[in-house]
């Protein structure tokens, strides 16, 4: 299920990105797509172009971009959703301009040295509002961007302790949706909203703020490009 465990997992997370967002006819760029999960879903539901990229030979799971292809193939997609094992700065406005760019879980990623220190650097909050101005030459006046991530503000990380939901994730490397609203709107975007995002199965129920804090902090923000 293109990553996901179940179909219904699959919908709930896809219907919740693109809540109130028409795909129809839309240019799609996904960054770090993975298996494909994203980029799929909006080829299903009528995006005219899709392009997702993973760049494999930098450490994503051997084997994606294959799978990516096979799943494409699969579903006859291939003649509009394509994969490219590449990095974001080697998409070209050629390539555009997009309509739609998601980042999910790879906001971070971009440049993990500059986000360790961003909110305290002005240097290295320049350097990342450089990448995201580079994001917005990619895309169309009145684009939208779909970021997700988990803050580094949580219970367990502010008392210095390990997260036993999520014990591998380096917290340092991460931000919370504050810094990233300033770092987004001085490279030209607005934000439309932050949300933090259901654990499934609970739904909406699970959306509150207090309740991210004492569990995983994961939160999605879509801002458009003025």
């Amino acid at each position: 299920m293109v990553g996901y465990r179940s179909a219904d997992r699959y919908r709930a997370r896809c219907n919740f990105l693109f809540q109130g967002m028409g795909l129809g006819a839309k240019r799609v760029l996904d960054v770090g797509c993975g298996l494909g999960s994203v980029a799929i879903w909006c080829g299903i539901h009528g995006a005219a172009n899709v392009l997702g990229i993973e760049p494999e030979s930098e450490g994503s799971t051997e084997g994606t971009y294959k799978r990516f292809r096979e799943t494409t193939l699969k579903l006859v997609l291939d003649s509009r959703v394509a994969v490219r094992a590449s990095r974001l700065d080697e998409i070209t406005a050629a390539d555009g301009p997009f309509d739609i760019v998601t980042l999910l879980n790879v906001i971070n990623h971009l440049d993990e040295d500059a986000v360790a220190r961003m909110h305290r650097d002005s240097d290295a909050f320049g350097r990342y509002v450089g990448h995201l101005r580079s994001l917005r030459s990619l895309m169309a006046k009145g684009a939208t961007v779909v970021i997700s991530d988990c803050s580094r503000h949580n219970l367990w990380n502010d008392l210095g302790l390990r997260n036993p939901l999520m014990p591998t994730i380096e917290w340092h490397k991460h931000q919370s949706p504050a810094v990233w609203n300033e770092a987004f709107r001085a490279s030209g975007f607005e934000l439309h909203d932050l949300r933090w995002s259901p654990m499934y199965p609970m739904g909406m129920f699970s959306t509150s703020k207090s309740l991210h804090y004492l569990t995983i902090s994961h939160f999605t923000m879509r801002f458009r490009a003025a």
